[in-house]
Order: structure tokens, then C-alpha cells, then sequence
């Protein structure tokens, strides 16, 4: 990833981010190995109508996805990906979006930038992001922005609910041509929680709208949502009314479920590692609570006496 270290406090952020979701093994879908996802990040005081209309000026299907305040669960940025391989990512960071009484922000302020953002999510061409629905009712409960012509990915397959692995999985299905890099996905998937300062949360919350709109338009995947019953929340479909009772049960459901332990307590196997500079290698006995080399492991100290 770069970005440019000279622009002023308030001016968008441009980087290019390379995907790392899908691998060529085969020289019909190489440019895989190169796709490099131009982004523009800005907050949402500095959204402009250009920035919004180089995502926007395709007539093919975006992708979408959202990035969460790691405490309270609310949407901190979004991401919009065209199949341009362009993204624009609007980070909440002065929360002139939140709607509740006595919030500091101007109301009007932020009426422009909800508008611009409502107009990309309510194309005709429609929007394409994994577990759609809590997002819409987040959008409208915290942003009061409706969308038309949305699609939950996962709602392409019928039977039990699929993760967002799965549905590409089932997308991507066994060519030969595609390896798809599941630890990569899981990672990004798994936790949507976003930090501006952490390079790792944008650069998963651009991934997750990239592939987003890839899978929308990969080979026969068109035909598959045809069948699919798009996300109207507009006032023609529900009111403000019921709206405001869908988000609230939506937003205590995500806070129950975040509420849980953020560490696991893990049974492991410790042996010699296979390098030379001390190091160790430990095995979970349990495989559902297995171990990742991405997440922290701390072993309590024992004492010797």
C-alpha cells in the first residue's frame, strides 16, 4: 500500500491497495495477480461530487462494506468499489452523521454528504455486499440514508446461511484457474472493526467491497442473483416507523454478540520450533478454538520453584 505523506490534515488520502483474495493459476484470469484497487479515503466533511461520480461512472454493479467502531458497533467508514477496480472510502470521523439530539455536527452538513452517498446506493445498476440486511438497517439508523436495488450476497444460495467464505467459495467454485486464499478472507471478514490509524482495518475494508462487486460479475454469477429479492428501503417498502424498529432490534442483536469474550482461553502443545533462534511451536488440542498466526497468543509464566 502507498499513500501520499504530504497532503494536509483534511485532504482525501490516495493509495492503492492489491488484492490478495483470488491468485491466477492460469494466464486467462492472470490479471488477478495484479489488480491494484485506486482508492480515495476521506471524511465525510471532505467528500466532493467528483470523488463520488469516479466510483459511481460505471454501468456495472458496486460492491459495498462497512467498517464498525470496535466499542459501541456503529459504522466508522464505508466503502464503495466499482468493477474499475476505484473505491472511495468515507470515514465518519467527525460524526456529523449520528442523528441523535445534541450530537455536535451541523445537520445540514452532513444532509450533503448523506445525499451523495444515498445517490451511489440507489443506482439502478444495484449494489452488491455480504450480510446486506443488518447493513441496511444500520445505514438508515445511523447515517438515515435508504437504499434501492441492494443485494445480500449470501441470499443467492438457498438453505442454511452461508459465511461470507462459503458464498465465494460456491461462486468461485473448483477452478482450476482461481485459488481462493482463505485465510486472507476469513481475516477480513471475521472482524469489522475499523481504526483509520490501522493501515490493516482499510486495507480489509477495501478488500471486502472489492470482492464484493467481483463476485457480482464473475462469469455466470449474473444469472444466479437474477433470482435474488433485492434490499428496498425506501419509503415506497417500509416507514420511518417500522424502519426505526428493525435498526433498534438489529443494533441490540450486533451489541449482544459483541459483548462476548474478546479472548479465548486455549489448550495447547508446545515443542521446539524448527528454526534455530529459540523459537517454539505451539498446536491447539482443541480445533475449534485452533490458534492463528495473526492473533496475539499470551502463555501465563509458571513458576519454577
Amino acid at each position: 500500500m502507498s499513500t501520499d505523506s504530504s497532503r494536509g490534515p483534511e485532504e482525501p488520502v490516495k493509495l492503492r491497495v492489491y488484492q490478495n483474495f483470488l491468485h491466477a493459476n492460469t494466464t486467462q484470469y492472470e490479471a488477478l495477480n495484479t489488480v491494484n484497487i485506486q482508492t480515495v479515503i476521506c471524511d465525510e466533511t471532505g467528500v466532493t461530487r467528483g470523488a463520488v461520480n469516479a466510483v459511481k461512472g460505471t454501468n456495472k454493479p458496486l460492491g459495498c462494506s462497512v467498517g464498525l467502531h470496535p466499542k459501541d458497533q456503529t459504522i466508522s467508514a464505508i466503502a464503495i468499489s466499482n468493477s474499475g477496480n476505484r473505491c472511495l472510502v468515507v470515514e465518519f470521523t467527525t460524526q456529523l452523521g449520528l442523528r441523535a439530539t445534541g450530537r455536535r455536527g451541523s445537520r445540514t452538513a452532513f444532509d450533503l454528504v448523506r445525499a451523495m452517498i444515498e445517490d451511489v446506493l440507489c443506482l439502478p445498476t444495484s449494489f452488491y455486499a455480504f450480510d446486506l440486511a443488518p447493513l441496511a438497517l444500520a445505514l438508515y439508523r445511523e447515517l438515515n440514508i435508504r437504499i434501492t436495488d441492494g443485494v445480500d450476497i449470501q441470499s443467492a444460495f438457498p438453505g442454511s446461511r452461508k459465511t461470507s467464505l462459503e458464498a465465494i467459495l460456491a461462486i468461485i467454485g473448483d477452478d482450476a484457474g482461481i485459488r481462493v486464499d482463505k485465510d486472507h478472507i476469513i481475516s477480513a471478514f471475521e472482524d469489522l472493526s475499523y481504526d483509520p490509524k490501522l493501515s490493516s482495518n482499510r486495507t480489509a475494508l477495501i478488500q471486502r467491497a472489492w470482492i464484493s462487486q467481483f463476485i457480482a460479475g464473475y462469469e455466470n454469477a449474473p444469472e444466479q442473483f437474477d433470482a435474488t429479492r433485492h434490499i428496498d428501503t425506501t419509503t415506497k417498502t417500509f416507514s420511518n416507523e417500522k424502519l426505526d424498529i428493525l435498526s433498534k432490534w438489529a443494533a441490540d442483536s450486533v451489541r449482544l454478540q459483541y459483548m462476548k469474550p474478546l479472548e479465548t482461553e486455549h489448550t495447547v502443545m508446545v515443542g521446539p520450533g524448527s528454526n534455530e533462534a529459540g523459537g517454539f511451536h505451539a498446536r491447539s488440542v482443541v480445533y475449534k478454538n485452533r490458534l492463528r498466526p495473526d492473533k496475539p497468543l499470551e502463555c501465563p509464566t509458571q513458576s519454577t520453584e
